[in-house]
């Protein structure tokens, strides 16, 4: 009796074991696998490996060629890596406090790419900052220009980029200093009291020191500090004779603005 109950104790432990591997997640199947590379894992336990599947832009299996063999389907890429050296992306996840707080207490364009919604952020920097204050940076396009790609050359063409123009916003700051900037630096925008304490007309010279029709860049890409050979672009010159300096509070504030906002969104 008691073999007999043994026994149906067993079968039964064997079908509920069957059921449950049948309900089991299926094997991913990959949508990329590079094999034959010399895979550094940055793993304590598992440091080095020879092949990876990566699904949806997720690594799903890392070790022997044998191993992620397993998740190889028909409309799988494979790449001979021939011992080539593959190391996971690294991504620079930081924030500069300060920087982060002006966005928050002045102006954030970074997700501005149309003059609704530019005119609608002026117009509220505008109510929230005091009487005459400039507005200044907020780094539009920056958005756009990301999903282009990370080079920003795929996608729209450049000449589809979003250009906004001062009559977007002269009709909503008729005593409020505004200067903009987009995300590279590459472009400014000026409303007309900017302009006017500039002393720049339409008939001043693109180029000259008292300022630009169409900024330039301020400094080649390959000099990434302005200040290195001890002179400042023209557009930086004349930036500081105009736009008043932050005082150390104003510095102060915009730090610890942006270092609270990063511990409440980490």
């Amino acid at each position: 009796m008691r073999s007999s109950l043994m026994a149906m104790a067993v079968a039964g432990a064997a079908v509920v074991a069957g059921v449950w591997s049948s309900q089991a997640a299926p094997l991913s199947v990959a949508d990329l696998i590079l094999l034959g590379g010399a895979v550094y894992t940055v793993e304590p336990d598992q440091p080095r490996a020879q092949a990876v599947a990566i699904r949806e832009g997720r690594i799903v299996a890392v070790g022997t060629e044998r191993d992620v063999a397993r998740h190889r389907g028909s409309a799988t890429r494979v790449i001979e890596l021939n011992g080539a050296f593959v190391l996971p992306g690294l991504i620079d996840n930081h924030t500069h406090f300060n920087r982060a707080g002006e966005l928050l207490l002045g102006i954030n364009l970074l997700d501005v790419a149309d003059s609704a919604t530019l005119a609608q952020r002026v117009a509220a920097a505008r109510d929230r900052l005091p009487p005459g204050a400039w507005i200044l940076g907020g780094d539009w396009g920056a958005y756009e220009e990301w999903a282009m790609s990370s080079t920003g050359r795929e996608g729209r063409a450049s000449g589809s980029r979003f250009k906004p123009h001062r009559r977007i916003v002269d009709p909503i700051t008729p005593t409020t200093p505004v200067l903009l900037s987009r995300w590279d630096r590459s472009e400014y925008l000026a409303n007309a009291v900017a302009l006017a304490r500039a002393g720049i007309t339409r008939d001043t010279p693109a180029g000259s020191t008292r300022g630009h029709r169409r900024a330039r860049p301020a400094y080649r890409p390959a000099d990434r500090d302005p200040h290195r050979h001890g002179r400042r672009p023209r557009a930086s010159r004349r930036h500081a004779e105009i736009v008043p300096t932050a005082g150390a509070g104003s510095a102060d504030r915009a730090t610890t603005a942006g270092r609270e906002r990063r511990h409440r969104d980490p």
